[in-house]
């Protein structure tokens, strides 16, 4: 088993902190500017999209492992369940960010 699998997550503060990083970015992205701002904003949105689909990895690869070993164990249930509305917090956060890149990318087509 790797290291990965032994690693125990936290309470989600992470994700909070992607979401208002999330937020701040698509608020930024609905801004007029001109060619270079888009594109760095662009740039930057991707990065996020890059970090929230890590994210996304490391969840599932905990609720894996944590799912190989499940049989009465309350403690890895409750993780399980915690991750598990993580992965779907993330799921969220990255298809918001991924429809406002793609506006963005359009608004940059017509710059």
């Amino acid at each position: 088993m790797g290291r990965t699998a032994h690693v125990v997550i936290g309470g989600g503060s992470d994700n909070r902190s992607m979401a208002a990083d999330t937020d701040a970015l698509i608020e930024e992205l609905a801004q007029p500017g001109d060619r270079d701002t888009l594109e760095e904003a662009l740039t930057r949105g991707y990065a996020q999209a890059l970090s929230l689909e890590a994210e996304r990895m490391r969840l599932d690869r905990r609720i894996t492992a944590l799912a190989a070993g499940l049989v009465a164990d309350g403690a890895r249930v409750t993780e399980v369940t915690e991750l598990a509305r993580r992965r779907t917090r993330a799921d969220g956060e990255l298809m918001r960010l991924r429809e406002a890149l793609l506006l963005l990318r359009t608004r940059l087509r017509s710059v």
